[in-house]
């Protein structure tokens, strides 16, 4: 089965993919009704919003590179976290792939796991 679109949304809302879109985006400017129709509709299609669609029309990712040097790993050298972290960055450069790091908050779990779902990133592990 498809993932449904914006479009779908609208549809299944019964207004226009632009008004589908300003809800979804959070405008203030939406008559209540239609937000209401398009919340609705995007919670019965499980609609998510494409990220890479939104990050070419708006300019932002929603998200906030957080670098460590490498150097910085090396008092954790023999620690559980640091083999692993530095395995997978030497196997995902290599790749030309660029790791991202994420702490998993169990406060925060629910976020994260939405970011991942909402495909911020090509693999998750």
């Amino acid at each position: 089965m498809r993932k449904p679109t914006l479009v779908d949304v609208a549809r299944e809302a019964g207004v226009s993919r632009a008004t589908a879109s300003r809800v979804l985006a959070g405008a203030s400017t939406v008559d209540a009704s239609m937000v209401v129709a398009v919340r609705e509709a995007a919670a019965k299609l499980a609609y998510r919003t494409n990220v890479a669609a939104r990050s070419l029309a708006g300019g932002r990712t929603g998200a906030v590179a957080i670098v460590l040097a490498a150097g910085e790993l090396e008092p954790f050298s023999g620690s559980f976290v640091a083999a692993p972290l530095k395995g997978a960055t030497a196997s995902l450069l290599s790749a030309a792939q660029q790791p991202a790091l994420f702490l998993a908050d169990p406060r925060q779990l629910d976020a994260l796991v939405a970011y991942l779902a909402a495909h911020y990133v090509d693999g998750r592990w």
